[in-house]
């Protein structure tokens, strides 16, 4: 057992539109939403964040076996957006396994979801024969998408 640590409960990925977001991670994938709410602000969120003047809209959906939270700050005005390359120190990605990769790279291509370049085979070990590529999509984040091989 980690030290300190009991479980993970969830990642989180800072979006520029949650409706939008939604469309993606809901609509698309077929995650539930599971939460929406919205923070108006004021010391408790302050608190948390520490930005001042932070409020913001929430939606968790649940992948299998995790909970993915979605931000979208309403406030302060004075956000940018970052897009680390892959290799950047800091940067992030999950991975999903997927059972149809190319259907699924044409399902959020309109979506704005991108791949870094085409889906490769894993050539050796354990998962031989597996199909991986990287998708970014607009608002800078990163996914691995991993198909298993035809036979498993």
């Amino acid at each position: 057992m980690p030290r300190f640590i009991k479980r993970t409960d969830h990642t989180s990925f800072t979006v520029s539109s949650l409706s939008q977001a939604l469309e993606f991670w809901h609509g698309a994938l077929g995650l539930e939403i599971v939460r929406q709410t919205d923070f108006r602000g004021g010391a408790y969120i302050e608190a948390i964040t520490g930005i001042p003047g932070a409020e913001l809209a929430v939606a968790n959906v649940a992948a299998p076996g995790h909970i993915i939270e979605l931000i979208e700050y309403r406030a302060p005005p004075t956000r940018t957006k970052l897009e680390p390359r892959i290799c950047d120190v800091g940067s992030s990605h999950i991975a999903f396994e997927v059972d149809d990769l190319d259907g699924l790279l044409a399902e959020v291509a309109p979506l704005g979801w991108k791949p870094h370049g085409s889906p490769q085979p894993i050539a050796g070990g354990p998962r031989k024969g597996y199909r991986v590529v990287y998708v970014r999509g607009p608002d800078g984040i990163v996914l691995e998408l991993i198909e298993p091989a035809a036979s498993q």
